[in-house]
């Protein structure tokens, strides 16, 4: 399951954006970091990584960005990396439940219906608004 996913799930008001956000935060605390990655690869030893770590934080710029730049790494690892960052952050729908959102047999059930969606069109009539938009002013103008 996907963020896009999980972001259909506050735009129809199953989750709160709060949720969302709490959800998002909890799951880039589980976020194995790019140096670590890279030694459990072999293209990076320790102290090289210690020393990228370093110039990193004197910086302020991306791990992979400036392994790059430095000519340590390709942007071929750090393409590799990302996606090995990226499989191993907790899934949406384990989340969702863990953190008491949602139950299994809800998830289920809403991303099925997430993925038999037809994507919306530029044409498409959007949907009605849940709430009203007109003004309902109760003054009323007397005239003398």
């Amino acid at each position: 399951m996907s963020i896009p996913f999980a972001i259909s799930l506050v735009r129809d008001e199953v989750i709160t954006s709060m949720q969302f956000v709490e959800m998002m935060a909890a799951r880039m605390e589980n976020q194995i970091p790019l140096g670590t990655l890279a030694i459990r690869a072999n293209f990076l030893t320790v102290r090289l990584t210690v020393e990228l770590l370093d110039e990193q934080e004197r910086h302020d710029c991306r791990f992979g960005e400036l392994a790059v730049e430095r000519g340590i790494l390709t942007g071929e690892q750090v393409k590799h990396l990302l996606a090995l960052q990226q499989v191993h952050l907790p899934r949406i729908s384990s989340m969702l439940t863990s953190m008491g959102f949602l139950t299994e047999g809800q998830v289920r059930a809403l991303h099925a219906e997430f993925i038999n969606r037809k994507p919306t069109t530029p044409t498409a009539t959007p949907p009605k608004p849940k709430f009203s938009t007109t003004r309902t002013d109760t003054k009323q103008t007397h005239n003398n």
